[in-house]
């Protein structure tokens, strides 16, 4: 079905970018897929596709189904596929967005539920060339991931470790940079909230979510895939209460809420997941 980056590209784009409501982009998903079911990347459209509906309209039949198209494209993919670390990237995306979904009908969810969501985005990780676009972008998933507790309370040294990692790998113009910045900002809170943390470590979460304001885009009300500043900075304060922290991520908005043809909540490098084949 599509033997070139530009091909897959623009795949994507027919079914998920277009000019059609989350229904049509299902239909045509679901005719693609059965029209090429042994190629991973119609699995990976179409977990893409009910993705975005669930996000959308919250049918929880959506999500998963999208699902089990995602697992089914890294199945079909193996290790070699050039975009076997973008399927996985995605499923750990849709895994998180469930299990935020969970902790908001039930504030006790256990963070252990993030363990598959985990072990997913670390083996995404791991496929990552040392130079690709998408390294800050996964260290800072697996970041994110630890410091909800998917790996316990002894995984918050390793996600500041990894989301400073981001920060050093992104490049000055990275357009990612602020959401970047902002992950990183809400790790050192949840750091600094830890019995015997170093004082200094609140001062430094208040200075970086300062940093991701100064760094995010300029508002547009009319643009949604650019955020408002100022709301960014005051979900980011060095203080919020110890019980909170699990609320800290939203991956339903990593892009994440809808934006639609602009970014799809599940991707966060959009239509740069297919054009990046080469770079891993």
């Amino acid at each position: 079905m599509c033997d070139t980056a530009l091909a897959r590209a623009e795949v994507l784009a027919s079914v998920l970018y277009s000019d059609h409501d989350h229904d049509e982009s299902v239909k045509l998903a679901r005719t693609l897929e059965r029209e090429h079911g042994e190629d991973p990347w119609s699995h990976y459209v179409l977990g893409m596709a009910l993705g975005i509906r669930y996000v959308a309209e919250g049918d929880r039949a959506d999500l998963d189904g999208g699902l089990e198209h995602l697992r089914e494209a890294i199945r079909l993919g193996g290790s070699e596929d050039p975009d076997a670390a973008t399927f996985r990237q995605q499923l750990a995306g849709a895994l998180g967005v469930r299990w935020s979904r969970a902790l908001m009908e039930d504030p006790g969810t256990d963070p252990a539920e993030l363990a598959e969501a985990l072990d997913v985005a670390r083996e995404g990780l791991a496929m990552t060339d040392a130079h690709s676009p998408h390294l800050p972008d996964r260290l800072t998933q697996v970041a994110e991931l630890l410091a909800q507790g998917a790996a316990g309370p002894e995984g918050l040294t390793e996600a500041v470790e990894l989301i400073e990692g981001a920060l050093s790998e992104a490049h000055p113009d990275d357009p990612r940079l602020s959401r970047f910045q902002h992950s990183h900002a809400r790790i050192l809170s949840l750091a600094a909230a830890r019995p015997g943390a170093d004082p200094a470590l609140a001062e430094a979460a208040e200075t970086s979510a300062l940093k991701a304001g100064d760094l995010a885009p300029a508002y547009d009300p009319e643009r949604p895939d650019v955020p408002d500043p100022k709301r960014r900075l005051n979900t980011a304060p060095a203080t919020v209460p110890r019980g909170e922290y699990r609320r800290v991520f939203d991956h339903s908005s990593v892009a994440s809420p809808v934006r639609r043809r602009r970014w799809a909540p599940w991707c966060r490098q959009g239509l740069g997941c297919a054009l990046e084949r080469s770079s891993r």
